[in-house]
């Protein structure tokens, strides 16, 4: 009697965990986004651009040694900065993944690409997450366009 009730427990611990793990997985972002005008609403989030300023943000753990950086491909574009930002529930959390915020400027016509790679600085896997978003800059630097694309295995 206690193996079978001992088999129950363990049977809907696995099951809760399951149910629990089914709700983190997130959709797959659409591979390009072509916004219509200099504001206008992407349905890639980890992009918004008004006027000259672009930011992207994406989620990272460093805590598992995976980091965000980023190359740029053009000279339209120029880095004004970066941040990491806790969401309020994670900020007492060991562990809890942040968003990490890179900012840009248009400074002159042109295009740019950036490159960003999601990885431990000390090993490069498949498993490395690649993102490139292409940015359209107008003579004074003004965003014109946006395009995003996930890559997969760039290795």
């Amino acid at each position: 009697m206690k193996k079978r009730l001992l088999f129950i427990c363990v049977a809907m611990a696995a099951a809760g965990m399951l149910l629990a793990l089914g709700g983190c997985s997130q959709p797959a972002p659409s591979p390009n986004n072509n916004p219509q005008g200099p504001s206008a609403q992407k349905s890639d989030e980890r992009v918004s651009y008004e006027g000259k300023t672009l930011s992207v943000t994406l989620e990272e753990n460093a805590t598992t040694g995976y980091l965000w950086s980023f190359t740029i491909d053009g000279s339209s574009l120029v880095p004004t900065g970066d941040e990491v930002i806790a969401s309020a529930s994670s900020k007492d959390s060991v562990g809890a993944p942040t968003k990490h915020v890179f900012r840009f400027e248009g400074v002159s016509e042109g295009t740019a690409v950036l490159t960003f790679t999601y990885a431990r600085s000390w090993e490069k896997t498949d498993e490395d997450k690649v993102y490139k978003v292409t940015v359209k800059t107008a003579s004074d630097g003004s965003i014109k366009d946006v395009q995003t694309e996930d890559v997969t295995n760039p290795h």
